[in-house]
């Protein structure tokens, strides 16, 4: 909630021109744990005051705590004795010397910087609200579990592959020549979806008896 005078005319207007005048604060100190560069509190003091002073402006800010909450007033005043304040306030992870000053840092750059309308990365707000927890990593998926149906299905696929061998070898001279037979009538009528599967398998897997055959007399 911002609070101010009765009248802050002359306020308004000084702010107005210092903020036209005013640049971004140079970044000029790198976060340890984020490794990002950010404007420190001086850097910001740096950029503004010079401006406020031109323009009849100041600045005063009070520090506070209570209930786990560090809290900063911030006052613009005028040299007409106009004035403007607002109030903010971050909660303490550490409540030590330490953790109490990062949290007051934290407020009084950000609430200048706010007053003024200029930009700054972030720094010791980390310090002040405590170390950012990695993500957890992402939960693989639990494998399925085979079903009592899919299990025995494996298990007779794998029986008849295992097999396999022996059976094409027992049939192989017993069924070549009425295999031959039925692929030269196929290729006679010109139907070739009646050559039967055994002939494609002797033409991937083994030469055909004839044409071992052949080459013994060769």
């Amino acid at each position: 909630m911002i609070e101010h005078s009765e009248s802050i005319a002359k306020l308004a207007d000084a702010l107005c021109q210092a903020q036209s005048e005013v640049e971004n604060a140079r970044l000029n100190a790198t976060n340890p744990h984020f490794k990002n560069q950010y404007a420190d509190l001086p850097a910001v003091l740096e950029a503004v005051r010079p401006v406020l002073n031109k323009h009849g402006l100041s600045v005063v800010q009070h520090p506070g705590f209570e209930d786990g909450l560090c809290t900063l007033s911030t006052m613009l005043l005028h040299k007409s004795g106009e004035w403007m304040s607002a109030q903010a306030a971050a909660p303490v992870s550490r409540q030590d010397p330490q953790g109490i000053g990062s949290a007051v840092t934290y407020l009084r750059r950000y609430s200048l910087a706010s007053v003024m309308g200029i930009s700054q990365a972030d720094d010791d707000g980390n310090a002040a609200s405590g170390p950012r927890r990695a993500p957890p990593p992402p939960r693989k998926p639990a494998p399925r579990k085979e079903t009592k149906a899919e299990k025995e299905k494996m298990k007779k696929l794998k029986e008849l592959l295992a097999d396999l061998p022996k059976k094409k070898a027992d049939t192989k001279k017993a069924t070549w020549d009425d295999a031959v037979s039925k692929a030269e009538a196929a290729k006679t009528e010109k139907d070739h979806k009646r050559i039967p599967n055994i002939l494609q398998w002797f033409a991937e897997n083994s030469e055909p008896p004839a044409l071992e055959a052949k080459e013994k007399n060769k």
